[in-house]
């Protein structure tokens, strides 16, 4: 793009400045989205989805770190115990 100036001098760099500036500013909006798509992930999915997790371990009596397993007590899928 920059052979095809036929505007020789400073008219040319204005015009290359305006397109550089132009970049940049497309970049610095490119890494702006990115931010706005991460922070609503994370205020959509990923603190709501922790707090569902915190709330439904304390609504079953179960301690933080002792997760029971989904597939009941007695079931062979299980956690292994080494003594039984």
């Amino acid at each position: 793009m920059y052979d095809t100036l036929c505007v020789p001098g400073k008219a040319a760099r204005a015009t290359e400045r305006k397109f550089l500036a132009s970049e940049v500013w497309q970049f610095l909006m490119v890494v702006l989205g990115f931010f706005v798509v991460a922070l609503c992930w994370i205020f959509v999915v990923y603190l709501p989805g922790r707090t569902l997790e915190r709330w439904e371990n304390q609504d079953s009596g179960r301690g933080d770190g002792e997760a029971a397993s989904p597939a009941g007590p007695g079931s062979s899928d299980g956690p292994l115990n080494p003594g039984s």
